[in-house]
């Protein structure tokens, strides 16, 4: 529950989704305890019952109306994606190898024709913590390894403003022969977590070895005798 609660962008501390739950407590414990006494004084537990779930729904629908409230994009967002897409084109040559960790991935269809491993465009939901690479790699999922390789052979890194500014990841780029870029122009200024994308660009840009996905079992850097058997 905690990790639907935290994917969908709500955190357990939210004091509207306390409230909601204590009110769904209250309410179910106590229209079970007036059903039971309404039962053994004899009235009418369906006219009861209709009007008990008929307050429930009212109830819930004017504290929906409490919960935060998303904010609306008031710029055009196709042309923020087309200025975004542009200024991508200019830093990023075709062909190149990017290392996605940003949220927005309509911003591919704009820029450049590059490579990028699909695993990545979930994110976290298809991520395993444990887990022979390869086998997780082919079946559409990603762990530590995969992603340490991908970060590794990459030609640029792409962030979005969640992503970069958490604790450690800046150090973890220049360690790997990242330079920083700049900033895209925001896809959805309304939303900068998610809108603002960083670009990292890692050496002489499509200067890596090829065949990225092909020789992965070599990226990954995984010694024989840690190798698991394929299905």
């Amino acid at each position: 529950k905690l990790c639907l609660l935290d994917n969908l962008g709500l955190q357990a501390a939210n004091p509207h989704v306390q409230l909601g739950l204590s009110l769904a407590l209250r309410l179910g414990v106590g229209g079970l305890l007036i059903a039971a006494l309404c039962a053994r004084l004899g009235c009418r537990l369906r006219t009861f019952l209709t009007g008990f779930w008929a307050s429930s729904l009212l109830i819930a629908a004017m504290l929906t109306g409490l919960g935060p409230k998303l904010p609306l994009c008031e710029a055009d967002i196709l042309v923020q994606h087309e200025r975004a897409g542009a200024v991508l084109r200019a830093w990023v040559p075709d062909g190149a190898r990017v290392y996605w960790a940003a949220y927005d991935a309509t911003l591919l269809l704009y820029g450049p024709e590059v490579e990028i491993a699909p695993q990545q465009l979930n994110l976290s939901y298809n991520r395993y913590l444990d887990g022979d690479p390869e086998m997780l790699r082919r079946w559409g999922y990603w762990n530590t390894t995969l992603d340490e390789a991908w970060l590794r052979t990459a030609d640029v890194a792409l962030l979005d403003r969640r992503t970069h500014t958490s604790e450690g990841w800046a150090e973890r780029l220049r360690a790997r022969g990242y330079r920083f870029r700049g900033w895209l122009p925001s896809l959805a200024p309304c939303q900068p977590l998610r809108g603002d994308v960083a670009v990292w660009l890692r050496g002489e840009t499509g200067a890596t070895e090829a065949s990225w996905f092909g020789t992965f079992a070599l990226l990954a850097e995984r010694s024989e005798s840690d190798a698991q058997p394929m299905p």
